[in-house]
């Protein structure tokens, strides 16, 4: 029903932006995280077709999950919820108890449970990676891109593991894959203190653990869509941009999931103004991104005057966005050397 709701959504602004000044045929859908995978949903669901010409995708993949799946996760939300479903009771009771209770029962129900995007219906024929991969999909220009620490952001939780505890979280994650895992990633070759969030962190980023968000899947979905239709892949690295909370002084973020989007919607806090705490170099950053997306979004290309030239990933080159007015292209190889994708795509 949310990718629905989105559909539903962009045909209204098919029927209506006209009156307020703009194209149908112009328009260009954005999203980061959650909404990055929406980005690929509606560029690979049949029903979406001609409801817009370009896509931006900050931090996102093409995640999905079996309908099957997706009816058995939400059966056990029912039942957390109070609301069980039987061979008798059926779903639909379920579903109609559910839409009866208060939001805060919901919310709490939903503390372990992980929506995502289900395939089988007529919204997405198949999964959104496999549609991608066999070139079924919109083909429109698409500006995508990662963040170079994108688990940080998520590993806070293991900032008090020690040494030991880190290789058996290690071990229980990777099973025979761990003593290689450990071996790429030694706990000595990150700093102290928090040293277990940095090293889960890098290892989160690089292998895209938390639905293929982030270092190596991103790079191998965006050369997927470059050999399909125009796509320029960046990474953010201003690895100094303000944390999105206070909670262990000292912490280094990195460029962690979400930190760019302040550079871009000024208006973007999480609980205070992370907009204010930019430097000058990094607000140079800033006007260097609006001017990019900006000119994607007019343009189908982040092409504009007076900005460093950004080829398609085709050519094997990326943006690196760095703060200071020191944006560069960097080759496909490099990224890969960063994150180890030699040894996660072997893997």
């Amino acid at each position: 029903y949310g990718l629905l709701d989105q559909m539903a959504a962009l045909r209204w602004v098919q029927r209506n932006i006209a009156a307020f000044g703009g194209d149908p045929r112009e328009v260009t859908i954005a999203g980061e995280s959650a909404g990055g995978w929406s980005d690929c949903a509606q560029m690979t669901s049949p029903l979406s077709r001609g409801l817009f010409r370009g896509v931006i995708m900050e931090s996102g993949s093409c995640a999905s999950r079996t309908a099957a799946d997706a009816q058995s996760a939400g059966l056990s939300f029912a039942t957390a919820a109070g609301c069980p479903a039987s061979s008798t009771t059926g779903a639909a009771t379920a579903a109609s108890c559910l839409r009866s209770l208060p939001e805060s029962t919901l919310l709490t129900a939903s503390a372990n449970y992980s929506a995502e995007f289900a395939s089988g219906g007529p919204e997405l024929p198949v999964p959104p990676a496999q549609a991608v991969a066999d070139g079924d999909y919109t083909r429109v220009p698409l500006l995508m891109g990662t963040n170079h620490d994108e688990g940080r952001t998520f590993a806070q939780g293991f900032a008090s593991l020690t040494e030991q505890q880190y290789v058996q979280f290690v071990d229980q994650s990777y099973g025979a894959q761990a003593p290689a895992v450990l071996q790429h990633y030694p706990f000595s070759a990150y700093p102290s203190p928090y040293t277990a969030a940095y090293a889960i962190g890098a290892i989160w980023t690089d292998s895209g653990f938390l639905t293929g968000i982030g270092g190596c899947p991103t790079q191998n979905l965006a050369a997927q869509f470059a050999s399909t239709t125009p796509t320029y892949f960046y990474q953010f690295d201003d690895r100094h941009a303000p944390g999105l909370n206070h909670d262990l002084p000292g912490y280094q973020w990195g460029a962690g999931h979400a930190m760019e989007l302040a550079y871009l919607w000024p208006s973007f806090n999480n609980g205070f103004s992370l907009y204010d705490l930019l430097t000058p170099a990094q607000l140079q950053l800033s006007h260097q991104m609006i001017v990019w997306w900006g000119a994607f979004t007019r343009f189908g290309a982040p092409e504009a005057q007076g900005q460093p030239f950004w080829p398609r990933y085709a050519s094997g080159q990326l943006m690196s966005l760095r703060p200071g007015d020191q944006s560069r292209t960097i080759s496909a190889a490099r990224f890969g050397a960063e994150h180890q994708c030699g040894f996660w795509n072997a893997g």
